[in-house]
């Protein structure tokens, strides 16, 4: 059964006068699985900016015809904010999209609430030595499903790991009695922080409404 992943690997370097501050890791991944395969565009929102990486896509689920049946859009946003007049820059150093099939660029209008849907909002905070907050690094999914016909078709989310650094969400689609699609979204965010700092506080909020 043909296997749709699209994968997206982050990196934000943080420094100050020249030395390592903290380094911010994001890693996202979808893989559904069907018999027919699917399609993937790519929307790259913020091309030209060195701070924040910002993309959208669109999972597309077909049928024997090559007719989507079912689409997931997904937004993710990653960026470290400098807080209390840290003289420190951050940097996005890597970001690196990969899919199978190739994806095709493109804009992709994000779907709204719609017959699944999933966000976080994470965020961890990097002190100096006196623990003034320095640093506010913020990671932000938003996952909505669209069924293009919720009378043929219904779908199943579920929560898989949640813990302050992973999110994976469990989906499965169904025809009737017979299983159309399953898969997997997941999101882990992790910070490795220098000598002179240390970590924050991690705030994280989760919402399926």
């Amino acid at each position: 059964m043909p296997t749709t992943k699209d994968q997206r690997d982050i990196v934000v370097d943080t420094t100050e006068s020249g030395s390592s501050v903290q380094t911010l890791t994001v890693n996202y991944v979808t893989e559904l699985n069907n018999e027919f395969g699917g399609a993937i565009v790519f929307d790259d929102r913020a091309p030209n900016d060195d701070t924040c990486d910002k993309t959208h896509r669109e999972i597309s689920l077909l049928d024997s015809a090559g007719t989507k049946v079912a689409d997931v859009t997904v937004k993710l946003v990653v960026k470290a904010v400098s807080l209390n007049g840290f003289g420190g820059s951050s940097e996005v150093t890597s970001a690196r999209e990969t899919s199978s099939p190739s994806y095709s660029k493109g804009r992709v209008r994000l779907n709204g609430t719609g017959d699944a849907n999933y966000s976080r909002t994470w965020k961890a905070f990097v002190e100096d030595a006196g623990g003034q907050r320095v640093i506010r690094n913020v990671v932000k999914l938003d996952v909505d499903w669209d069924l293009t016909s919720s009378s043929t078709y219904s779908i199943n989310q579920s929560v898989q790991t949640q813990n302050d650094s992973t999110i994976a969400l469990s989906y499965t689609i169904t025809e009737g009695r017979e299983t159309y699609a399953s898969g997997t979204i997941s999101m882990t965010a992790a910070t490795k922080i220098s000598s002179g700092y240390s970590d924050g506080p991690i705030i994280v909020d989760d919402d399926d409404d």
